[in-house]
């Protein structure tokens, strides 16, 4: 958890270096224990502000590095973007429609495909740490395994190959973690 609040502070101290950061409003950050595949969720409203929520829970584990990784993504690009947006909004910018987001809508591909590669596209690798760099390219393997698990299971392999396969890929995921993983597929 003091990782994660020292992670924000130095994540926010980088983007204000490179781009206007004065339309992030603070975010408050939780921590809670679900069994769930997510690792964190930002959520907020206009009145309320923005929670960004941390999973603590055994399944979901934080590598040394993914702290700042989570903070760029979650913070440095997903709820910068929603207090752009939602400046854009009043200021008569953007229509009203695009302060009604969900997880699920159009352009959660997009905002996805932003937030994962912000890392990539505002800072040059060797400006990032090394521990940055090892939790970026471990989180986009297992991403790539899991995605491959899924389309395994879509094409009708059953549970027990796919799960063979996902463990002689991601050698010090857990059983638990892996049979969790496929429950959600």
């Amino acid at each position: 958890q003091a990782a994660l609040l020292a992670a924000k502070e130095k994540a926010l101290e980088r983007l204000r270096q490179v781009i206007d950061i004065s339309a992030l409003p603070d975010v408050a950050i939780e921590f809670q224990a679900v069994d769930a595949y997510w690792q964190n969720w930002i959520t907020g409203n206009y009145h309320d502000g923005f929670r960004l929520i941390v999973n603590t829970h055994p399944r979901v584990g934080i590598y040394r590095g993914e702290p700042e990784l989570l903070a760029y993504h979650e913070i440095g690009a997903h709820a910068l973007q929603m207090s752009t947006w939602l400046q854009r909004i009043k200021a008569g910018e953007l229509p009203l429609a695009y302060g009604l987001t969900t997880v699920h809508w159009p352009y959660q591909f997009v905002m996805e495909g932003l937030a994962q590669s912000i890392t990539d596209i505002l800072f040059d690798a060797a400006s990032l740490s090394l521990d940055l760099l090892r939790a970026r390219e471990l989180q986009r393997y297992r991403f790539g395994v899991y995605n491959n698990a899924h389309v395994h299971i879509n094409r009708g392999e059953s549970v027990e190959t796919v799960i063979a396969y996902v463990l002689a890929n991601l050698p010090f995921e857990s059983l638990s973690t892996v049979e969790a993983e496929m429950r959600d597929r």
